[in-house]
Protein backbone atom coordinates (compact mmCIF):
# COMPACT_ATOMS: atom_id res chain seq x y z
CA UNK A 1 0.00 0.00 0.00
CA UNK A 2 1.27 3.25 -0.93
CA UNK A 3 0.63 6.56 0.53
CA UNK A 4 -1.51 8.30 -2.00
CA UNK A 5 -2.14 11.66 -0.56
CA UNK A 6 -5.30 12.26 -3.02
CA UNK A 7 -6.97 9.20 -1.81
CA UNK A 8 -6.79 10.64 1.44
CA UNK A 9 -8.01 14.28 0.76
CA UNK A 10 -10.94 12.26 -1.02
CA UNK A 11 -11.78 10.09 1.55
CA UNK A 12 -11.13 12.93 4.59
CA UNK A 13 -13.01 15.69 2.13
CA UNK A 14 -15.75 13.45 2.16
CA UNK A 15 -16.21 12.37 5.76
CA UNK A 16 -15.82 16.36 6.97
CA UNK A 17 -18.66 17.06 4.12
CA UNK A 18 -21.10 14.48 5.86
CA UNK A 19 -20.26 16.06 9.17
CA UNK A 20 -21.37 19.55 8.06
CA UNK A 21 -24.16 18.14 6.16
CA UNK A 22 -24.88 16.88 10.13
CA UNK A 23 -24.08 20.14 11.70
CA UNK A 24 -26.44 22.08 9.04
CA UNK A 25 -29.52 20.11 9.66
CA UNK A 26 -29.15 20.69 13.69
CA UNK A 27 -28.33 24.50 13.34
CA UNK A 28 -31.56 25.03 10.89
CA UNK A 29 -34.06 23.21 13.10
CA UNK A 30 -32.44 24.99 16.42
CA UNK A 31 -32.59 28.60 14.59
CA UNK A 32 -35.91 27.81 13.82
CA UNK A 33 -37.17 26.65 17.09
CA UNK A 34 -35.43 29.72 18.71
CA UNK A 35 -36.37 32.16 16.62
CA UNK A 36 -40.29 30.98 16.81
CA UNK A 37 -39.68 31.28 20.61
CA UNK A 38 -38.37 34.46 20.64
CA UNK A 39 -41.48 35.72 18.57
CA UNK A 40 -43.52 34.19 20.93
CA UNK A 41 -41.71 35.68 24.07
CA UNK A 42 -43.28 39.35 22.79
CA UNK A 43 -46.47 40.38 24.29
CA UNK A 44 -47.27 43.07 21.55
CA UNK A 45 -48.30 40.09 18.56
CA UNK A 46 -51.97 39.39 17.54
CA UNK A 47 -53.39 36.82 19.31
CA UNK A 48 -54.33 35.18 15.61
CA UNK A 49 -50.26 35.27 14.67
CA UNK A 50 -49.89 33.58 18.42
CA UNK A 51 -51.72 31.05 17.35
CA UNK A 52 -50.32 30.65 14.07
CA UNK A 53 -46.43 30.30 15.65
CA UNK A 54 -47.48 27.87 18.44
CA UNK A 55 -48.73 25.72 15.56
CA UNK A 56 -45.74 26.11 13.51
CA UNK A 57 -43.49 25.56 17.10
CA UNK A 58 -45.39 22.23 17.30
CA UNK A 59 -44.59 20.96 13.64
CA UNK A 60 -40.80 22.01 13.80
CA UNK A 61 -40.09 20.09 17.41
CA UNK A 62 -42.22 17.15 15.94
CA UNK A 63 -40.10 17.58 12.69
CA UNK A 64 -36.72 18.02 14.75
CA UNK A 65 -37.48 14.17 16.94
CA UNK A 66 -39.06 12.01 13.90
CA UNK A 67 -36.60 13.50 11.50
CA UNK A 68 -33.94 16.25 12.40
CA UNK A 69 -32.28 14.43 15.60
CA UNK A 70 -31.89 11.09 13.75
CA UNK A 71 -30.28 12.15 10.36
CA UNK A 72 -28.20 14.71 12.50
CA UNK A 73 -26.84 11.49 14.59
CA UNK A 74 -26.63 8.95 11.37
CA UNK A 75 -24.25 11.95 9.78
CA UNK A 76 -21.82 12.68 13.37
CA UNK A 77 -21.54 9.07 13.44
CA UNK A 78 -21.04 8.25 9.50
CA UNK A 79 -19.11 11.14 9.43
CA UNK A 80 -16.83 10.51 12.49
CA UNK A 81 -16.21 6.53 10.73
CA UNK A 82 -15.43 8.07 7.79
CA UNK A 83 -12.69 10.46 9.22
CA UNK A 84 -10.99 7.62 11.13
CA UNK A 85 -10.78 5.58 8.13
CA UNK A 86 -9.18 8.14 6.62
CA UNK A 87 -6.40 9.40 8.96
CA UNK A 88 -6.05 5.21 9.57
CA UNK A 89 -5.49 4.83 5.75
CA UNK A 90 -2.73 7.72 5.93
CA UNK A 91 -0.62 6.33 9.18
CA UNK A 92 -0.59 2.71 7.51
CA UNK A 93 0.55 3.68 4.32
CA UNK A 94 3.22 5.96 6.08
CA UNK A 95 4.85 3.54 8.45
CA UNK A 96 4.33 0.92 5.31
CA UNK A 97 6.59 3.51 3.08
CA UNK A 98 9.06 3.52 5.89
CA UNK A 99 9.03 -0.18 6.07
CA UNK A 100 9.91 -0.32 2.42
CA UNK A 101 12.48 2.07 2.45
CA UNK A 102 14.20 0.57 5.76
CA UNK A 103 14.64 -2.75 3.57
CA UNK A 104 16.33 -1.10 1.16
CA UNK A 105 18.27 0.99 2.92
CA UNK A 106 19.27 -2.69 4.71
CA UNK A 107 19.70 -4.40 1.37
CA UNK A 108 22.03 -1.40 -0.07
CA UNK A 109 24.09 -1.70 3.28
CA UNK A 110 24.37 -5.47 2.51
CA UNK A 111 25.81 -5.07 -0.66
CA UNK A 112 29.75 -6.01 -0.97
CA UNK A 113 32.08 -3.50 0.56
CA UNK A 114 33.37 -2.64 -3.50
CA UNK A 115 30.01 -0.89 -3.95
CA UNK A 116 29.70 0.90 -0.91
CA UNK A 117 31.19 3.56 -1.74
CA UNK A 118 28.86 4.47 -5.00
CA UNK A 119 25.75 4.16 -2.47
CA UNK A 120 27.22 6.26 0.34
CA UNK A 121 25.84 9.29 -0.83
CA UNK A 122 21.99 7.94 -1.41
CA UNK A 123 22.13 6.51 1.61
CA UNK A 124 23.13 9.38 4.03
CA UNK A 125 20.24 11.30 1.90
CA UNK A 126 17.79 8.37 2.02
CA UNK A 127 14.22 10.22 3.44
CA UNK A 128 10.63 8.79 4.90
CA UNK A 129 7.54 10.04 4.39
CA UNK A 130 7.02 11.05 7.81
CA UNK A 131 7.62 14.72 7.19
CA UNK A 132 5.56 14.83 4.24
CA UNK A 133 2.54 13.00 6.01
CA UNK A 134 2.71 15.19 9.20
CA UNK A 135 2.94 18.64 7.30
CA UNK A 136 -0.10 17.56 5.09
CA UNK A 137 -2.26 16.61 8.37
CA UNK A 138 -0.79 20.01 9.85
CA UNK A 139 -2.17 21.65 6.86
CA UNK A 140 -5.68 20.42 6.96
CA UNK A 141 -5.83 20.87 10.99
CA UNK A 142 -4.77 24.78 10.59
CA UNK A 143 -7.52 24.90 7.92
CA UNK A 144 -10.17 23.44 10.17
CA UNK A 145 -8.82 25.79 13.01
CA UNK A 146 -8.97 28.64 10.73
CA UNK A 147 -12.80 28.11 9.96
CA UNK A 148 -13.49 27.41 13.65
CA UNK A 149 -12.27 31.16 14.57
CA UNK A 150 -14.83 32.30 11.81
CA UNK A 151 -17.69 30.07 13.23
CA UNK A 152 -16.73 31.59 16.66
CA UNK A 153 -16.22 35.41 15.57
CA UNK A 154 -19.71 34.60 13.30
CA UNK A 155 -21.37 33.35 16.93
CA UNK A 156 -20.27 35.88 19.39
CA UNK A 157 -21.44 38.61 16.88
CA UNK A 158 -24.93 36.65 16.77
CA UNK A 159 -24.93 36.24 20.74
CA UNK A 160 -24.84 39.77 20.86
CA UNK A 161 -28.41 40.56 19.63
CA UNK A 162 -29.68 38.38 22.58
CA UNK A 163 -29.92 39.89 25.92
CA UNK A 164 -30.88 36.36 27.91
CA UNK A 165 -27.00 35.65 26.39
CA UNK A 166 -24.36 37.09 29.14
CA UNK A 167 -21.44 39.14 27.99
CA UNK A 168 -18.90 35.86 29.82
CA UNK A 169 -20.50 33.91 26.70
CA UNK A 170 -19.85 36.75 24.25
CA UNK A 171 -16.54 37.15 25.40
CA UNK A 172 -15.88 33.51 25.62
CA UNK A 173 -16.35 32.72 21.93
CA UNK A 174 -14.10 35.83 20.88
CA UNK A 175 -11.18 34.10 22.99
CA UNK A 176 -11.88 30.82 21.06
CA UNK A 177 -11.73 32.75 17.53
CA UNK A 178 -8.41 34.75 18.70
CA UNK A 179 -6.85 31.65 19.64
CA UNK A 180 -7.74 29.76 16.84
CA UNK A 181 -6.40 32.24 14.96
CA UNK A 182 -2.73 32.45 16.76
CA UNK A 183 -2.72 28.37 16.15
CA UNK A 184 -3.67 28.49 12.59
CA UNK A 185 -0.64 30.84 11.84
CA UNK A 186 1.56 28.88 13.70
CA UNK A 187 0.05 25.55 12.33
CA UNK A 188 0.30 26.78 9.04
CA UNK A 189 3.97 27.94 9.31
CA UNK A 190 4.90 24.31 11.17
CA UNK A 191 3.74 22.48 8.50
CA UNK A 192 5.36 24.30 5.82
CA UNK A 193 8.61 23.26 7.86
CA UNK A 194 7.77 19.72 7.94
CA UNK A 195 6.94 19.44 4.36
CA UNK A 196 10.23 21.23 3.50
CA UNK A 197 11.88 19.15 6.85
CA UNK A 198 13.17 22.53 8.66
CA UNK A 199 13.32 24.04 11.95
CA UNK A 200 12.24 21.10 13.80
CA UNK A 201 12.07 23.33 17.35
CA UNK A 202 9.46 25.64 15.52
CA UNK A 203 7.74 22.71 14.02
CA UNK A 204 7.13 21.09 17.67
CA UNK A 205 6.32 24.28 18.55
CA UNK A 206 3.55 24.94 16.12
CA UNK A 207 2.17 21.29 16.69
CA UNK A 208 1.61 22.12 20.16
CA UNK A 209 -0.33 25.27 19.60
CA UNK A 210 -2.40 23.62 17.10
CA UNK A 211 -3.13 21.15 19.60
CA UNK A 212 -4.35 23.43 22.62
CA UNK A 213 -6.20 25.36 19.76
CA UNK A 214 -8.85 22.28 19.13
CA UNK A 215 -8.66 21.42 23.18
CA UNK A 216 -9.60 25.02 23.16
CA UNK A 217 -12.35 24.70 20.72
CA UNK A 218 -13.66 21.77 21.94
CA UNK A 219 -14.01 23.55 25.84
CA UNK A 220 -14.79 26.48 24.11
CA UNK A 221 -18.09 25.40 22.79
CA UNK A 222 -18.87 23.09 25.31
CA UNK A 223 -18.35 25.10 28.56
CA UNK A 224 -19.21 28.74 26.85
CA UNK A 225 -21.99 28.08 24.72
CA UNK A 226 -23.49 25.36 26.53
CA UNK A 227 -25.18 23.35 24.57
CA UNK A 228 -23.25 23.93 21.42
CA UNK A 229 -20.60 21.14 22.58
CA UNK A 230 -21.36 19.03 19.99
CA UNK A 231 -20.24 21.62 17.65
CA UNK A 232 -16.96 21.71 19.71
CA UNK A 233 -16.12 18.04 19.21
CA UNK A 234 -17.13 18.54 15.56
CA UNK A 235 -14.32 20.61 15.16
CA UNK A 236 -12.23 20.24 17.92
CA UNK A 237 -11.95 16.12 18.05
CA UNK A 238 -10.51 16.48 13.60
CA UNK A 239 -7.39 18.60 14.81
CA UNK A 240 -6.54 17.23 18.03
CA UNK A 241 -6.14 13.51 16.41
CA UNK A 242 -4.61 14.93 12.97
CA UNK A 243 -1.99 17.04 15.20
CA UNK A 244 -1.09 14.10 17.81
CA UNK A 245 -0.64 12.19 14.38
CA UNK A 246 2.06 14.71 12.92
CA UNK A 247 3.58 15.11 16.31
CA UNK A 248 3.87 11.56 16.11
CA UNK A 249 5.47 11.64 12.74
CA UNK A 250 7.52 14.24 13.27
CA UNK A 251 8.51 12.78 16.02
CA UNK A 252 10.02 9.42 14.41
CA UNK A 253 11.36 11.39 11.80
CA UNK A 254 13.56 13.76 13.83
CA UNK A 255 16.67 12.63 11.94
CA UNK A 256 15.77 14.26 8.69
CA UNK A 257 15.39 17.37 10.33
CA UNK A 258 18.77 19.35 9.91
Amino acid sequence: MSLDWKSFAAIYLVGMIILAVGYASSVYIDSAINGIQTRLRQSDIPQTERWTLEGSLDWHNAQKVAFFQPLTNAAYLLGIVVVLVSIIYTAISTVQDSIVARRVQQETQSEPRGKTTNNAAPMTTRRTGFPIAAGVLTLIASGIVALVAIVALVAAVQLLGYSFYGTSSVAGLLGVSVWNILAFSFGLTSGVFSLRRQQFGLTILGFSLLLTGGCVTVLGFGLVAGSSWVTGLLFGFPVIILTILGLVFVSISKREFP
